[in-house]
Order: structure tokens, then sequence, then C-alpha cells
């Protein structure tokens, strides 16, 4: 039996589903004087597995299924949650990026996958739906390893 992640396109017999790490804010935040509540967010996060599901991928999301159990607001559960989170984008064949906004945690899984060699795929969001990044994200976060451990 063929074991190729199949996430560019839909699920063929005999071949199994990319595990596809989901890459995303959840946290409130403000960018460009634009405010983008928890809640906004906990929505979008649906609609990106949605949307890797519509290309035959299984997108996973721990920083939205930890929080039914942790609480952010907590230092030790929300550790414990980074922690879960990043040990799954080793276990994931892709890293999916989500939007235009890279918060700390976001950062830290998209470094964590470029170090193991992840393929890493970005999808900006615009106002007419996904658009699939064009841009290498690799060549954006490069400088950002200058330094780092």
């Amino acid at each position: 039996m063929d074991t190729r992640p199949s996430s560019r396109g839909p699920e063929v017999e005999g071949v199994t589903p990319a595990l596809v790490y989901i890459c995303s804010p959840l946290k409130a935040y403000v960018a460009d004087g634009v405010e983008y509540s928890l809640a906004a967010n906990r929505r979008k996060v649906v609609a990106y597995r949605a949307f890797a599901f519509s290309l035959g991928a299984y997108g996973i999301a721990p920083h939205f299924d930890l929080t039914a159990f942790l609480d952010d607001t907590v230092a030790e559960d929300r550790a414990a949650g980074r922690e879960m989170g990043l040990a799954m984008v080793a276990r994931c064949d892709e890293l999916w990026v989500f939007g235009h906004y890279i918060s700390e945690g976001m950062l830290e899984e998209i470094l964590l996958a470029f170090s193991l060699g992840k393929p890493i795929v970005w999808y900006p969001w615009g106002p007419g739906g996904f658009i699939k990044g064009l841009v290498d994200l690799r060549a954006h976060i490069a400088p950002l390893l200058v330094g780092r451990k």
C-alpha cells in the first residue's frame, strides 16, 4: 500500500492523507489597526481545517483543540500546550501557515518545521478567500534563524 501523503488533491484510494499542522493565530490580537477576536480566530481555524480536508489532507490544530482543557492564561498550561504543539509539528507531514500575522507561538512552530525540513505552505487570507502564497515562506524566516539555537 502506498503511504505517501496526498495533500495536493483529493484522497486517492490506497494513499494515506497528509497530516498537516494548521499554524494560525488563536488569541485576540490587533494588526494594522484591525482587532481580531478569539471567537473570530476560532472560526477561522475551523475553516482552515475544512479547507485542508477539501484537499484530501487531515489538518490538526493543537492550539485550538487543547484550549478545551488547558487555560492559556495559566503559565504551566500554556507551556504544556506549546510543548504538545511542537511535538505535533514534528509528527506532521507539512506545516500550513494561515494569515498575515505571525504570533510568537506560530514563529516557534515555523522555525521548528523549517529546522526539520518540513514543507511549509503559506496561505495568506485575502478578501476573495484563500490565496496560496507564491512566496517561499522559508526565505522570509531564514533571517530569523541567525543567532538562534
